[in-house]
């Protein structure tokens, strides 16, 4: 079964908490380099409202994320061909 690699982002705690999907990649180094690149972006970023400004900037993520990770995510052509894969 072929993989796609999808970069995730997330913020807040509890009932503010949201992730999003940011990118997707074929290959599983260039995903977990955007990864860890964003992720470096937002651990530099400073306390308060200047974080949120901080974050608007993210070369990686337009939408101002403070964590990412990598899902590994089946890829299939059509529904048949996924069921097909999964049962054997």
């Amino acid at each position: 079964m072929n993989f796609i690699y999808v970069v995730q982002g997330d913020t807040g705690k509890y009932s503010d908490h949201s992730t999003w999907n940011v990118a997707a990649y074929e290959l599983l180094a260039d995903a977990v380099e955007h990864a860890q690149l964003a992720n470096e972006y937002a651990k530099q970023s400073p306390d308060g409202l200047e974080r949120y400004e901080y974050a608007k900037k993210n070369p990686y993520d337009p939408a101002t994320g403070t964590y990412y990770r990598v899902l590994k995510i089946p890829f299939a052509d059509n529904v048949e061909a996924f069921v097909a894969e999964a049962k054997s």
